[in-house]
């Protein structure tokens, strides 16, 4: 399955696709990020904190650094810490407190 982050604000409104295993039977995989920022370098990182959801049920969160090279490709350079699902929670619930 791939599945389109999101928006990422912080690093130039572009949207970055991850290829994600199909972990449900119908495919139903949903992704939320949690948190984004960039970095310039010779080209430009982007730090993101994403959950994933099967349905509505939360099956993790990772926080991925996607690399976009100055010819444009974007290449997964680390997956990260993984995110339990409570602490996904917890973020998901400060994150809605500030867009209030």
């Amino acid at each position: 399955a791939k599945a389109v982050v999101g928006s990422l604000r912080k690093g130039g409104g572009e949207n970055i696709s991850i290829d994600l295993p199909k972990t449900s039977d119908d495919g139903d995989l949903r992704i939320k990020v949690l948190e984004a920022s960039s970095q310039v370098v010779a080209g430009m990182n982007f730090k993101m904190k994403i959950a994933v959801f099967a349905g509505e049920q939360c099956i993790g969160g990772l926080s991925p650094i996607v690399f976009r090279d100055l010819q444009g490709t974007y290449s997964v350079t680390s997956y990260g810490e993984d995110i339990p699902c409570e602490t996904v929670r917890e973020m998901l619930g400060s994150n809605e407190e500030e867009d209030e």
